[in-house]
């Protein structure tokens, strides 16, 4: 067996700026697992915002690389065989800032080595039915009343995509959020079927300021608001209760067992692979969430086709997707799952279904 890396550097068509900072080129980790004659692919995307290293956990190519390197599996036929020895090999091992990307890329490589193997995809693997794929929502960042706008025409122009996460918590206070939601709404009017309108401040409001648009956002039908305060202030949200619409969490979500400690102040969860570890973990954290009697949303950071594939292996699963980042980017280096009416489809192809474009 072999594993080998290849670092990328994925180009944005538009940077993207949230309440901590803007998000631009992203340098990922590609990683190749071969044995016996089979290929399977996986991909660590890191999530980094300038300025805002510690509290986004930041993985380091260079390293990640290093420690995959003297890697020998030789259970590839059982997945936590190779993580047991990606676990000895890898410090700090676990969630977002110790190895919740690196897990990730390699689960998502030995996923598609299986299912390549076995000849079928992988979320017949996990028994889904891609039927009932929900449509994806598309992004737009923090920016001018006049460029988000612009923004919104575009993302349906180039996808025929209706459904927006709108990213708010902007530096400049909330009736700078107000004015970029109203722009946006009035763009979206022009779409061939009614537009979808959902929040996300990553963290951005204070208590009050998160009382004020909530009931703002709800009043103007947007479907539900996501963090809408800093992860650590999660005492905070009682006060937000009972709330006029959805409030679901992300950056204080990580894996499974974080769920029930947050379960009675919040409607739902969102789930990204490089945050949690990979496609097991994501289907944990549904579980638990569901039996909290929460809804579940799986999203992205800023990875390629390949990646995105792999979470649209299990989207099924969950009941929102967030599932864009590739059609962000200049240079995607994958084929992967199909685009059609704003869904992100997995094909029926073995594995994850994806191949390069080299």
């Amino acid at each position: 067996m072999t594993i080998t890396t290849e670092r990328i550097t994925l180009e944005k068509l538009i940077p993207l700026r949230i309440s901590r900072g803007v998000s631009g080129n992203a340098t990922n980790l590609f990683v190749t697992i071969e044995h016996d004659g089979i290929v399977g692919l996986g991909e660590l995307g890191p999530n980094s915002v300038s300025g805002d290293k510690a509290h986004t956990g930041e993985e380091d190519v260079e390293s990640l690389r290093d420690a995959l390197a003297p890697l020998a599996p030789s259970e590839l036929d059982r997945v936590e065989g190779v993580l047991s020895e990606l676990k000895s090999a890898a410090v700090g091992f676990g969630g977002v800032g110790g190895g919740g990307a690196i897990k990730a890329a390699v689960e998502m490589a030995c996923h598609d080595w299986l299912g390549k193997k076995l000849g079928v995809p992988v979320w017949q693997l996990y028994g889904l039915d891609r039927s009932r794929t929900v449509e994806t929502s598309v992004t737009v960042g923090i920016q001018s009343p006049e460029e988000a706008a612009s923004q919104t025409r575009d993302w349906h122009a180039r996808t025929g995509a209706r459904v927006l996460k709108i990213k708010l918590g902007s530096p400049e206070g909330i009736d700078a959020d107000q004015a970029m939601f109203a722009a946006i709404q009035e763009a979206a009017r022009s779409y061939a079927r009614p537009a979808i309108f959902r929040v996300d401040a990553n963290g951005g409001w204070s208590v009050a300021e998160a009382q004020k648009m909530i009931a703002w956002l709800a009043a103007r039908g947007v479907e539900y608001v996501e963090q809408p305060l800093e992860q650590g202030n999660e005492d905070g949200l009682a006060a937000l209760r009972p709330a006029p619409i959805p409030i679901f969490l992300d950056e204080t979500i990580r894996v499974a067992s974080d769920v029930p400690k947050v379960a009675g102040v919040i409607d739902g969860v969102n789930v990204k692979l490089m945050k949690c570890g990979g496609l097991r973990e994501a289907l944990r954290i549904v579980a638990v969430a569901k039996a909290h009697g929460l809804h579940t949303m799986l999203g992205c950071m800023g990875e390629s086709s390949l990646a995105i594939t792999a979470g649209a292996q299990i989207g099924a699963a969950f009941d929102h997707l967030d599932l864009d980042s590739h059609l962000n980017l200049k240079n995607d280096p994958f084929i992967g799952a199909d685009w059609k009416d704003g869904k992100v489809l997995p094909t029926e192809e073995p594995g994850l279904g994806v191949i390069s474009k080299k």
